[in-house]
């Protein structure tokens, strides 16, 4: 509730203000979602699509400006990893990035390299958690920024699409973009809790080989 309460006050703001003024502001916010993933950075992207949409602001300079923010937070959360490094984020155990979700991430690109990372854009409340661990992988980063882009361009491409084709209706594109992140969490946090099941059952079962 607090998170749609601040988006709706910065939504007021840039619906009042200039296009250079509305560039900046969904600018940083596209960069603040990464680096502080409660920040509602995709409500305002949303709301960017429905000005668009509406005529009130341009796509290209708009699109761009999301684009590059995103693109900055990205870079930002990654060297924040790389810097941290693993044990750092083991030590700490936080809630939001414990040692099991670091270990998961890790054995993904250990198998399948830095694609992942492409879809990440589409993961509400994960995304930053798969730069994060690129950097904590020490992943290359020209790779991990080239798949990044990617998975930004296709992501606000269809926020914008969405907002081009809605219009007028906010209430509409909020109401199913709510839906498809409750959707997408909770199908992401099904997947993870399998994994992790399949996972220990996997070391149960190697421990009984050894012993043997």
């Amino acid at each position: 509730m607090e998170e749609l309460l601040i988006a709706e006050d910065i939504i007021v703001y840039i619906e009042n203000s200039g296009l250079w003024t509305a560039m900046a502001l969904l600018f940083i916010a596209a960069m603040i979602e990464y680096v502080f993933p409660p920040f509602p950075g995709d409500t305002v992207t949303l709301f960017g699509a429905f000005l668009v949409g509406t005529g009130i602001f341009p796509l290209i300079p708009i699109f761009l400006s999301i684009f590059l923010g995103s693109l900055s937070g990205t870079l930002m959360i990654y060297l924040m990893g790389q810097k941290l490094g693993k044990h750092y984020f083991a030590k700490k155990n936080f809630r939001f990035f414990p040692m099991e979700r670091m270990h998961t991430l890790h054995d993904w690109y250990k198998r399948w390299g830095a694609w992942p990372i492409a879809v990440n854009r589409f993961i509400p409340a994960y995304r930053s958690l798969f730069i994060l661990a690129a950097g904590i992988a020490e992943m290359n980063v020209w790779k991990v920024m080239l798949f990044s882009s990617v998975s930004i361009i296709l992501w606000n491409g269809i926020i914008m699409c969405a907002g081009w084709l809605i219009g007028s209706n906010w209430n509409y594109l909020l109401d199913i973009f709510k839906v498809y992140t409750i959707a997408v969490i909770s199908i992401v946090t099904m997947l993870f809790v399998l994994y992790l099941l399949i996972r220990r059952r996997r070391k149960k079962r190697d421990q009984k080989s050894d012993e043997k």
